[in-house]
């Protein structure tokens, strides 16, 4: 704890995470653990990390392994922070679903906050080729917010152009999609998922243990004699790029495609394609797509909109089915 204490930017750092999330507590929604603080926790407690972490390794000059220790301590106790607000609002206000919030806080912002300060080494790490000390602590700004910036301009971009509504991310977690689907539980896919994050730093910290500074300041490769860990890392890389390939199949994300591999069957109408589950009668399906076709002009009659094209319409074999494969449960 004391070189938190000496770093300005951790004390920072800290302070502001207790205290947005703390007044965050008092509104309704955030009241006590659950899903929602750690949503929230999720897109604030990493940026904060990176961020801090950047700064703290320009200033000390940190060899890459301690940077990336400092990451990961510092990702850790900010979300320790953070969850602190969360209990605090829970004995003031009662407890809901204590050991679930609980469950998916270290899911979710724990890992994530992790994976924030890991990513805010390597922020620190790159911005040792920039010889403005002023211009450096610019970027640090600039820089370390932008990873999770591109996780959730990824996950924008996948509700655009896929059916789904729902995202996994390495540093907010989890984004279950619908806010009417009251029940959100800490789940095998969520788990799976974050074996993968487990992995990623598994991999990146023996890399970073590998690395070392030379005389002139820049990061160069190292031995440590040891060929059981460039082993062990590459291991870990492959597991989790395997993961994310597989993320269809384990749940972590869905496209059309994907969802049209799952449910196995398809008809077209005159204007309506249906994807629907093999165990489906055919006749029930042309009788969709009928009805699709007839109920088209009507629909953009009604919002004064010209012909939209083909309509892909999905049917799934249940509420459960719909929620795992597109994120919406019960919600239409």
């Amino acid at each position: 704890m004391n070189w938190v204490l000496r770093s300005r930017a951790q004390t920072i750092a800290l302070v502001l995470a207790f205290v947005s999330l703390l007044g965050a507590g008092f509104m309704p929604l955030f009241g006590g653990p659950g899903y929602e603080i750690a949503l929230l926790a999720g897109l604030l407690l990493p940026s904060m990390a990176a961020i801090a972490t950047a700064l703290d390794t320009i200033r000390r000059r940190a060899e890459p392994f301690d940077a990336f220790s400092r990451g990961v301590a510092s990702g850790t106790l900010l979300s320790l922070v953070g969850f602190s607000t969360t209990v605090i609002q829970g004995i003031r206000l009662g407890f809901c679903d204590a050991a679930g919030g609980t469950a998916l806080f270290a899911l979710g912002p724990l890992v994530g906050s992790i994976m924030g300060g890991a990513w805010g080494a390597l922020v620190g790490e790159l911005l040792f080729f920039v010889s403005r000390p002023t211009l450096r602590k610019v970027l640090a700004f600039v820089l370390g917010p932008l990873g999770p910036l591109l996780g959730i301009l990824l996950s924008v971009w996948r509700f655009y152009s896929t059916p789904t509504i729902f995202a996994f991310d390495p540093f907010f977690g989890f984004f279950s999609g619908t806010l009417y689907d009251t029940v959100v539980e800490a789940t095998i896919p969520l788990l799976t998922y974050r074996l993968g994050s487990v992995l990623t730093l598994l991999a990146a910290g023996i890399f970073a243990a590998h690395m070392i500074h030379g005389e002139d300041g820049r990061p160069m490769l190292r031995s440590l004699r040891r060929p059981g860990m460039p082993l062990l890392g590459a291991v870990c890389a492959t597991a989790s790029l395997m993961l994310v390939l597989e993320g269809w199949r384990l749940g972590h994300w869905q496209t059309s495609v994907t969802i049209e591999r799952d449910l196995g069957a398809r008809i077209a109408g005159a204007r309506c394609d249906v994807v629907y589950p093999r165990s489906m009668r055919v006749e029930d399906a042309r009788l969709f797509a009928r009805d699709c076709d007839e109920e088209l002009p009507n629909i953009e009659k009604y919002f004064e909109v010209p012909p939209t094209g083909r309509v892909t319409a999905f049917l799934f074999r249940s509420s459960a089915d719909k929620r795992r494969l597109m994120g919406a449960g019960d919600t239409f």
